[in-house]
C-alpha cells in the first residue's frame, strides 16, 4: 500500500523497543522496534536515555534519534495499520499528556485564551458538540454564536487541566479539571470528554461533569 503522505507529529519511546507514534491525519499506534535494536547504529537504543530521546523532526516529519537514526514514515504507518487489524486497539491509559492530539489541545487552549478562532479551526464544519448539561450545538456556525453568547454573558475560563487522555481508533477520551468565573457565579468541577477525530478535526465532542469532586466514603 502506498500513502500521499505519511507526516509524524507526536511520538513516544516505550520500554522493550516499542515505538509510539501519531500521524498528521489522526492514526495512531506502536510499532515493535526489537528486531532492529542490537544491530549496527541501531546498538545505541541500548541506551535507555538515547532511545528515550526520540523527536519529530520537523523537516523530514518523521522520528528520528539525534542526527544519527531517522526511520521511513510510510513503512511505519504500514506497520501501524497491520498491528491495528491484527490487534484492534482498546482503550488506554498508556499516553503521556505531553503527548495529547494537537487537536484536542488546541480546542482547550482556545477556550482557556477566550480566542474564537482558534476554537473553531479546530472543528468540522458539520461538528456537532453537546455539553455536560444538555445543551447541543450542530455545525461550526451554531458553535461560533454559543461561544460568543458565551462570552458576551462575562464568562472567562480560568483553568481547563487535562488530567488523563485515553485512545480508542478514532475515539479520544480526556479527563479534566475545569473552572469559570461568570458574573453570577464562579465553578470548578471533574468532567471527561469524548472527542472523535476525522481529518484532523473534531467532528464530535461530547462532554460529562462529576455533580462533586472525589472523596473517600466513610470518612
Amino acid at each position: 500500500m502506498t500513502f500521499k503522505r505519511a507526516r509524524i507529529v507526536a511520538c513516544e519511546a516505550k520500554p522493550d523497543y516499542i515505538l509510539w507514534i501519531r500521524f498528521d491525519d489522526g492514526i495512531e499506534g506502536e510499532v515493535n522496534l526489537s528486531d532492529l535494536a542490537h544491530q549496527g547504529v541501531f546498538k545505541a537504543w541500548e541506551s535507555e536515555d538515547f532511545w528515550k530521546s526520540v523527536k519529530v523532526d520537523p523537516e523530514s516529519e518523521t522520528v528520528c534519534w539525534g542526527e544519527e537514526i531517522d526511520l521511513d514514515p510510510y513503512v511505519l504507518k504500514q506497520e501501524v495499520l497491520d498491528s491495528q487489524k491484527r490487534n484492534p486497539p482498546l482503550i488506554k491509559k498508556e499516553h503521556s499528556i505531553e503527548s495529547i492530539n494537537p487537536i484536542v489541545q488546541h480546542y482547550v487552549d482556545g477556550w482557556k485564551k477566550g480566542n474564537e478562532s482558534e476554537i473553531l479551526d479546530t472543528l468540522a464544519e458539520d461538528c456537532l458538540i453537546i455539553e455536560s448539561h444538555g445543551p447541543t450545538y450542530r455545525g461550526k456556525k451554531i458553535v461560533q454564536k454559543w461561544i460568543e453568547d458565551w462570552h458576551k454573558q462575562g464568562n472567562v475560563v480560568k483553568k481547563w487541566k487535562i488530567t488523563s487522555y485515553h485512545t480508542c481508533g478514532d475515539l479520544i477520551v480526556f479527563e479534566w479539571i475545569f473552572a469559570y468565573n461568570g458574573k453570577k457565579n464562579n465553578e470548578t468541577f471533574e468532567g471527561v470528554s469524548l472527542a472523535k477525530i476525522k481529518h484532523n478535526k473534531i467532528y464530535e465532542l461530547r462532554e460529562y461533569r462529576a455533580t462533586q469532586f472525589p472523596f473517600m466514603w466513610g470518612m
